[in-house]
């Protein structure tokens, strides 16, 4: 389908009573809430965004760009949420063959989420598609117009949701790793803990980094190696931290987790890479495409990358172990492949230069940071 062919209708008609405060205008970052929806629907290369607005309709339209979307007042808001969809899905134009749904207080719907709803919509043919995220159903839907008129018509209690229940052999689910399509802000806790996920975007927060190796299919005994290495490196970076450095410990925690994203591809560390590239977290990509390779230059500056690549060295399987013991862990493993075990070597020296900075800076031992793996990250 053309993505000319797809709309979107954003509610934000109701009164924000739960909330005690107008919703709709909320500040995230220096957008509202309204116009960060309207921009990821832009940006996702929707046309017809229409705005359905009711309660303090004037405010929202003193705040958006009314020549790039349609603005619509729905005057029997009093009646509800359900009242604002027909109100939006009547005033679809006939082009529109399907359209996104999406109440103003579920603001951070990442654009390549709502591309990827379409692509499943397209592949799938089926009449609604769901977002899914760590198994929990979110928003926003998109519908077929062949629901229109069952829309408009209906008069059953449970609202829009119950109405596509009776479809649910036309619908399909798609996997996405975007915790936003699940956070609402209901109430002020709500819009604090989403201010905080907004301000940490840029790297996917402990739910999405697993959402992520789900979706490309990681195996559990990788994904227990990259919790430690997480674990190892968070604790590195703390010691650092405490020594005057100013590590991103949530970047630090997402490279560990997902630096083997892509193994058993070749030149794996750099496909990991790609992978978190083409996801949106460039900070993370670069992280880990260094973590098999490394060069270390620098004798005062410590990086994430280096941290990532020692904890990576020092995590074997699911243990913590000295450089040493991995060396000869890997000698026993690759004595009958010498120029395997010759890679290794050089890679483990490289560690070894990384680890020495770590413990001129921090006084820490080898054997102390060993000990993390009893101890756990400190908090």
């Amino acid at each position: 389908m053309m993505r000319n062919q797809i709309g979107a209708i954003i509610i934000a008609a109701g009164l924000s009573s739960r909330m005690k405060i107008f919703k709709p205008l909320l500040k995230i970052g220096k957008k509202t809430a309204v116009e960060m929806a309207v921009t990821s629907m832009q940006q996702a290369g929707i046309q017809e965004i229409l705005v359905v607005t009711g309660y303090q309709w004037e405010r929202i339209a003193d705040t958006l760009d009314t020549t790039s979307i349609q603005l619509l007042v729905n005057e029997q808001y009093m009646k509800g949420m359900y009242s604002s969809i027909v109100k939006g899905v009547t005033n679809l134009s006939e082009k529109i063959k399907a359209f996104f749904l999406l109440p103003v207080d579920i603001p951070l719907i990442k654009s390549r989420t709502l591309q990827e709803i379409m692509t499943c919509y397209d592949e799938t043919q089926a009449g609604i598609v769901y977002p899914v995220f760590n198994d929990i159903k979110g928003h926003p839907p998109l519908i077929s117009t062949k629901y229109k008129e069952a829309i408009i018509a209906n008069n059953l209690p449970g609202g829009l949701r119950s109405l596509l229940e009776n479809y649910e052999r036309d619908t399909a689910k798609i996997e996405v790793v975007d915790a936003g399509i699940t956070m609402d802000m209901d109430t002020q806790d709500d819009y604090v803990n989403l201010l905080e996920y907004y301000l940490a975007r840029s790297i996917p927060n402990e739910a999405e980094c697993r959402a992520i190796l789900k979706k490309f299919g990681t195996p559990m005994h990788i994904l227990q190696h990259g919790e430690k290495v997480a674990m190892l490196a968070c604790s590195i970076g703390k010691a650092l931290n405490e020594k005057g450095y100013n590590f991103n410990r949530d970047l630090l925690r997402a490279s560990g987790m997902l630096h083997d994203i892509a193994k058993g591809r070749p030149c794996h560390a750099e496909a990991g890479g790609e992978i978190l590239m083409n996801l949106g977290y460039p900070q993370v990509a670069k992280v880990i495409a260094a973590h098999m390779e490394i060069e270390t230059k620098d004798c005062e500056n410590i990086t994430e990358e280096e941290i990532i690549y020692l904890a990576d060295k020092m995590v074997n399987k699911c243990n913590i172990v000295s450089l040493e013991d991995r060396l000869r862990l890997s000698y026993e493993k690759y004595c009958h492949q010498p120029q395997a075990f010759k890679h290794i070597e050089r890679r483990l020296k490289e560690a070894g230069h990384i680890l020495n900075k770590i413990i001129k800076i921090t006084g820490l031992s080898e054997e102390r940071i060993i000990a993390f793996d009893q101890q756990g990250e400190s908090k």
